[in-house]
């Protein structure tokens, strides 16, 4: 009960809030679903969704079935637990797609990718994303969220810059109310995972672009 009122307030009193990237504004995104309010989802969401949305019309691929639970979607979904109708169940690692895509983008998925399987590989991250930079057309771009914390290896990888992304991001959560605000890489690089907040208490948003 006490999280269903705490949706409603901030659904009903806090949606005109927004929180900015890169100049661009968000409105933070409240759902009963997995409590987005509580979250980092509520700002991985409409960073995603915004970019799924500008690219209507071409071949996109969502590793991690995410936004489907949240709005209606056309676009593939790649996950290899997850079973339901038109989702595709491979290892990342292992997709080889007939036709390459435009896009590609996923939420909070690929910092599990070797970490939370039942045979610990943390350098399997690096091999998904690199697959996943082979499954882009030209001119395509891969677009994905990372909590900061979770995965040790990764938040090296990235802290490295060992991941070749042709944009790097970052945003960390300021206080209790789930606000958030775009930082640089240095200033999470001592962030915890589900400390002092629960969940990610900071992101990052990676970007490859191919020519």
């Amino acid at each position: 009960v006490r999280r269903l009122l705490r949706y409603w307030e901030r659904k009903l009193f806090r949606s005109t809030m927004v929180f900015a990237v890169q100049g661009t504004s968000y409105r933070y995104f409240y759902h009963l679903y997995n409590q987005t309010c509580e979250t980092e989802r509520t700002v991985e969401i409409p960073i995603v969704w915004r970019v799924v949305q500008a690219n209507r019309g071409k071949r996109i691929l969502e590793v991690g079935n995410v936004l489907s639970h949240y709005f209606p979607v056309c676009h593939d979904i790649l996950d290899k637990y997850e079973h339901d109708t038109g989702v595709m169940n491979y290892d990342v690692i292992d997709f080889c797609p007939a036709q390459k895509y435009d896009l590609i983008v996923s939420i909070s998925t690929l910092e599990h990718v070797g970490w939370d399987e039942p045979k610990r590989d943390p350098l399997k991250v690096a091999r998904a994303i690199e697959n996943l930079r082979g499954c882009l057309a030209p001119g395509g771009s891969l677009v994905f969220t990372v909590p900061h914390g979770h995965n040790t290896t990764l938040d090296e990888l990235l802290e490295r810059r060992q991941l070749s992304l042709t944009q790097c991001l970052c945003l960390k959560r300021l206080d209790e109310d789930n606000r958030w605000v775009e930082v640089s890489l240095q200033e999470i690089a001592n962030i915890k995972y589900n400390s002092p907040f629960p969940a990610a208490n900071a992101i990052v948003v990676g970007q490859i672009e191919i020519p």
